[in-house]
């Protein structure tokens, strides 16, 4: 790869590409930063299973931000390898080592996939974006519709881990009220009421953390928990440091809002 990129950007940068039909080559690339990244339409030859510089295009991107459209027109049929290389450790080279930042359009599997024009769709995306899109808390922002006390009159959705037994309680108690404040910190509260092996069980919960919401999807991530046990016959309080919990959360109007399936909220401020 690295053998025909300096004499690529010679060719196609000093000369005007001849164009010999009108076919296209279309996509979108993305990356924390798209300025300064260049697209590379690379005519394929099977023959010499390389790049042919002399039916090759590319397209500098100019723009800012993190995302930028490009397109090709003019294309010679046959099979084109699009990349995106930004040279970031200036040395005129595509470094595929981790030094510039370099993206293929790849297929279902992750494999380079050459295209034939006409295409559009042609994506190319950064392995530091597509990182950053699949992280849900750093991607999403804070409705800040969310943010306020909610509380359940019935039983709670939350279920409780007794780490005397290692064992799950069923949630069937009285109650959770959670406080979502505008910093991204929560508490919330919890009477749970519950049977575990012929005992009847009385739970109260308060737990500490900072929490993400993308209007469906609530992340907790406790950073801390204390839990006071009675059971009429021994009350226990134990302190520990809560795990990262995933809950579906939906806010039906100003007033309501459904957690899980079977705890319906009301704000009470």
């Amino acid at each position: 790869m690295k053998g025909f990129v300096a004499a690529l950007f010679v060719a196609l940068l000093s000369t005007v590409f001849s164009a010999v039909s009108a076919q296209e080559i279309r996509g979108t690339l993305r990356a924390d930063e798209v300025r300064g990244f260049v697209v590379i339409a690379c005519y394929f030859d099977p023959a010499i299973q390389d790049c042919d510089v002399d039916r090759s295009d590319v397209q500098a991107v100019a723009q800012s931000g993190d995302a930028a459209e490009y397109s090709f027109a003019g294309l010679q049929p046959g099979y084109y390898l699009v990349i995106a290389w930004k040279d970031t450790d200036g040395d005129g080279e595509m470094d595929l080592d981790g030094e510039d930042e370099v993206a293929f359009h790849m297929d279902v599997a992750g494999d380079p996939l050459l295209v034939t024009p006409p295409a559009l769709g042609v994506d190319l995306v950064t392995d530091s974006y597509s990182a950053r899109a699949l992280d849900p808390v750093a991607a999403a922002p804070t409705p800040s519709a969310i943010v306020g006390t909610w509380s359940s009159a019935h039983g709670s959705a939350v279920a409780y881990f007794d780490s005397a037994t290692g064992s799950y309680m069923p949630a069937t108690g009285s109650g959770v009220e959670f406080t979502f404040n505008a910093d991204g910190t929560y508490d919330r509260f919890g009477l749970l009421s519950n049977s575990f092996f012929s005992t009847n069980n009385t739970i109260l919960v308060h737990e500490v953390g900072t929490y993400r919401f993308d209007g469906s999807t609530l992340w907790l991530v406790g950073v801390s928990d204390t839990s006071f046990y009675r059971n009429g016959v021994f009350d226990r309080e134990t302190k520990g440091v809560a795990v990262e919990w995933e809950y579906s959360f939906s806010i039906i109007d100003a007033d309501t809002a459904q957690f899980e399936e079977t705890s319906t909220l009301t704000r009470v401020k």
